[in-house]
């Protein structure tokens, strides 16, 4: 498969698929890549497409990270298959007190089923993630925070990571 073939080979895929937009605060996912990039184990890879796209591929030229691989729009029955490569898959939000009550993002979903860990920028309620134990959950905003995350979890023991998967798929 021509997409599948773009993903990075022998390591630990941080994956980020749907919308590249303001809400999913992927600048802080590109800005963790930058705080890694000397990282030769860790990939980033973002599957999607959206008004600013151009300018987070912008950044990562600026930054000249090789760590960070950008994959066009997959249709949605493609979706698992692409979340399979990942190791852990990555949501964002901006700080903001709209979250308080909750959030509904079917990628959160999509990660669960697909038993991924997910690595949650988030500080609103209702956090299904904190709820069910499938990931982490993180300061949003704070490109340190989710890098040093991003470290731990690549350290962690697979099993560990499969266990936390697989509290999101039997949720």
């Amino acid at each position: 498969n021509r997409i599948l073939s773009k993903m990075p080979k022998n390591k630990f895929i941080v994956g980020y698929a749907g919308s590249i937009g303001l809400a999913n605060a992927l600048d802080t996912f590109i800005e963790a890549a930058k705080n890694l990039k000397h990282n030769k184990e860790i990939a980033f890879v973002l599957v999607g497409d959206g008004h600013l796209r151009q300018n987070l591929i912008s950044k990562v030229a600026k930054y000249k990270l090789k760590n960070v691989t950008f994959i066009d729009l997959v249709p949605k029955k493609g979706i698992p298959q692409v979340l399979k490569k990942f190791d852990i898959c990555y949501i964002g939000w901006k700080k903001s007190p709209l979250y308080q009550y909750g959030i509904a993002a079917n990628k959160i979903f999509d990660y669960m089923v697909a038993s991924k860990p997910i690595l949650h920028a988030y500080s609103g309620g209702g956090d299904p993630i904190k709820k069910y134990n499938c990931g982490i959950v993180v300061e949003p905003e704070n490109d340190l925070i989710l890098a040093e995350k991003i470290l731990f979890l690549s350290k962690l023991e697979k099993n560990k990571l499969n266990e936390m998967g697989m509290n999101g798929k039997l949720a």
